[in-house]
């Protein structure tokens, strides 16, 4: 990852000031599976949610970041961290059942996606492992994060320095 551009010079120096910030962690590790460093962002992600264990976008990207790594037992860890954290989300329930799928777990999976479907059957990645329910694939799973920091801006609720709505 470049370092050398003003956003990450920012984190960096706000970092060096104040290694317990959260949010910047949390920030840079987005920057970094922005940039396609998954193992930088497991670090990054990691720090942000040991400061902050309450954060579920915190946990959300250290799932994707275990996930993208294929670490997909310490992935499954991190989305049910942050399922924990907010049941009634079906992009948690969505991940968990995915890390499950793809560790072999089908029927515990399709719990999980069933719950997730109830929440809100359009969530991203609940359509991800339909498709792959039936044998397609409709984007590289590692778009899914980028997608949905690119729609949502942050992976889910709790992310630290956010406001919950």
């Amino acid at each position: 990852m470049r370092r050398d551009l003003p956003a990450l010079r920012l984190l960096h120096r706000s970092l060096a000031a104040d290694p317990a910030d959260a949010a910047s962690w949390f920030a840079l590790g987005v920057a970094s599976l922005r940039a396609n460093h998954p193992e930088e962002a497991r670090i990054q992600f990691s720090r942000a949610a040991a400061l902050l264990p309450s954060s579920a976008g915190a946990w959300h990207g250290l799932g994707w970041s275990c996930l993208l790594l294929q670490d997909t037992p310490a992935a499954l860890t991190a989305f049910r961290q942050a399922l924990g954290l907010d049941p009634e989300s079906a992009e948690s329930e969505g991940c968990v059942a995915l890390a499950l799928w793809l560790s072999g777990r089908r029927e515990q999976a399709a719990r999980h996606l069933a719950r997730a479907n109830q929440l809100d059957r359009r969530h991203l990645v609940g359509r991800y492992l339909r498709a792959l329910q039936q044998g397609r694939e409709i984007l590289p799973l590692r778009s899914i994060p980028l997608f949905l920091l690119e729609r949502r801006g942050l992976f889910g609720k709790g992310a630290p320095g956010v406001p919950k709505p």
